[in-house]
């Protein structure tokens, strides 16, 4: 429903150094409030450790994920399993075993009518909508932008809706 980026001016077709991209959903049936926020962080931007409830052993790795939820967090760094944090409240936790899901597997079967991929559209559109309305945020850095996903344009910004076209 919003998005704001904080990233330096723009320079024409390239991508900014740095950005930190705010993003605030509406909140779902299985969430405690109202709006989701999600931050990405890319160029060597990263959140504050403090953020995190990391052991003094412990980094933010390099390119990873942090989930932050009421009762924990979950530290996801690429390649490797996710960790819960504080470690210590959840060392006994047991985490649950997930069938393994091969993905070109799966696309593959879902081709010859074998069922269905694990990122079908109703899942790819959205997540590339999300994305799209990132990177047009660092057009407008520190502008917040309100997004009307049913009529898919910024509420007014005509300028931000310059960037939205269907081809």
């Amino acid at each position: 429903s919003r998005v704001h980026c904080e990233a330096p001016e723009p320079k024409g077709e390239t991508f900014p150094a740095w950005e930190i991209i705010r993003y605030s959903f509406s909140g779902t049936r299985f969430t405690a409030k109202d709006t989701i926020d999600v931050i990405w962080y890319d160029g060597g931007k990263k959140p504050d450790p403090s953020l995190a409830r990391l052991s003094k052993s412990m980094e933010l790795p390099a390119n990873g994920t942090l989930f932050i939820g009421e009762k924990g967090q979950i530290l996801t760094s690429h390649g490797k399993p996710p960790v819960l944090l504080p470690q210590k409240k959840f060392e006994d936790y047991e985490v649950p075993k997930l069938e393994r899901i091969n993905h070109h597997g799966s696309w593959l079967d879902a081709i010859r009518g074998e069922g269905t991929t694990t990122s079908h559209f109703d899942y790819a559109g959205p997540l590339t909508e999300t994305v799209l309305l990132g990177t047009i945020a660092c057009r407008f850095p520190g502008e917040s932008l309100e997004w009307d996903a049913a009529e898919l344009k910024f509420k007014g910004n005509s300028k931000a809706n310059d960037f939205i076209r269907q081809d």
